[in-house]
């Protein structure tokens, strides 16, 4: 609620989109994690990691050209 008097309708969008994809990525890690304590599998492990490489990416890069402006992030 904050943002929405810090953020035009634009950015907002984008901020909403990045804090989804990081909701989903985040339910990604959860699901590897429990994944890992069954199976013991190191595949399923670099899964959990690349879940959260996603996060840095994806919602990092978004979260840049929202709040700090840098356009070229998107």
């Amino acid at each position: 609620h904050m943002l929405k008097g810090t953020l035009d309708q634009p950015m907002l969008a984008v901020y909403d989109t990045a804090t989804r994809y990081q909701m989903y990525h985040a339910f990604g890690m959860i699901v590897s994690g429990l994944a890992v304590r069954i199976a013991r599998d190191a595949g399923t492990a670099k899964a959990g990691w690349m879940f959260l490489a996603g996060i840095l990416l994806f919602s990092g890069s978004l979260y840049g050209v929202s709040l700090l402006g840098v356009r070229w992030l998107g």
